[in-house]
């Protein structure tokens, strides 16, 4: 199965978006709110009792969704088994549109809510990393096509190519529904544009151009002025210069007689 969604947005090769981090630990069979939460007494260097989760909140949600993380040496390797396997590419490319479109400034913005149609980034990265692990085990179960004598058995062929036809109509609807997300993706891309067009023109129209264009003729009015004062300063420093001579020339002293 080839995916025609765009390529992930490029950090080290080690570090994943939140989203990211959500499908990989689906898939690993993990548990992501494990990340980034705190334990209570876990700063006790001596304290070896029962470390209690600190319940989770709003903030604490928020906190770890807005950051990124630093895989692990097994982590990447199973990453990279994901990425290979053609239900995981479905997971793992759900992860990379939501984190893109979690990216985006204008995701915050309440436009999203008071017009019903902010998507739930967490929720739709969690169905499709089901949905795809489901297909993956369903195709484990199902294996390589019938070899030896199952081959020359008609029930067994046929069998198999039903089941095989089930999984691959579940794969196109998996497919189909993450093209859903990318075409969502393209949607916010699209409103974060049109926010930033927004937000320059706004910026730029606070320019006051009829201020401009007194301050403008106020600086030609200066600039015109201060030229003159040159022109009559050359003039007057000549004609001061001219009169200096002869006064000078009378205080040359004469030769002292006795």
């Amino acid at each position: 199965m080839r995916v025609s969604i765009k390529t992930d947005d490029r950090l080290a090769d080690d570090v994943v978006h939140s989203h990211q981090a959500l499908a990989l630990d689906l898939w690993r069979g993990q548990d992501f709110t494990d990340r980034n939460r705190g334990r209570a007494w876990s700063w006790v260097p001596f304290y070896d009792g029962e470390l209690d989760d600190t319940p989770d909140t709003a903030e604490s949600i928020a906190a770890r969704m807005n950051r990124t993380y630093t895989l692990s040496g097994d982590e990447q390797s199973d990453r990279d088994a994901m990425k290979a396997d053609p239900a995981g590419q479905i997971s793992w490319l759900s992860g990379v549109l939501a984190a893109r479109i979690h990216t985006y400034p204008v995701w915050q913005d309440r436009f999203f809510d008071d017009h019903g149609v902010r998507v739930d980034l967490i929720s739709e990265v969690t169905s499709l990393t089901q949905r795809a692990l489901n297909l993956r085990d369903k195709t484990d179960v199902l294996g390589p096509a019938p070899k030896g004598h199952l081959r020359s058995d008609d029930e067994v062929v046929a069998a198999y190519i039903e089941k095989a036809r089930v999984l691959d109509r579940g794969m196109d609807a998996a497919l189909e529904r993450l093209q859903s997300l990318d075409r969502y993706c393209d949607i916010v891309a699209g409103i974060q544009r049109r926010k930033n067009k927004y937000d320059w023109m706004e910026r730029a129209n606070s320019i006051d151009d009829l201020e401009l264009l007194i301050d403008d003729d106020l600086d030609r009015r200066q600039s015109d002025s201060v030229r003159e004062a040159g022109t009559m300063s050359e003039m007057l420093a000549a004609v001061y210069l001219d009169t200096l001579t002869p006064i000078t020339e009378s205080l040359t002293l004469a030769p002292v007689t006795e």
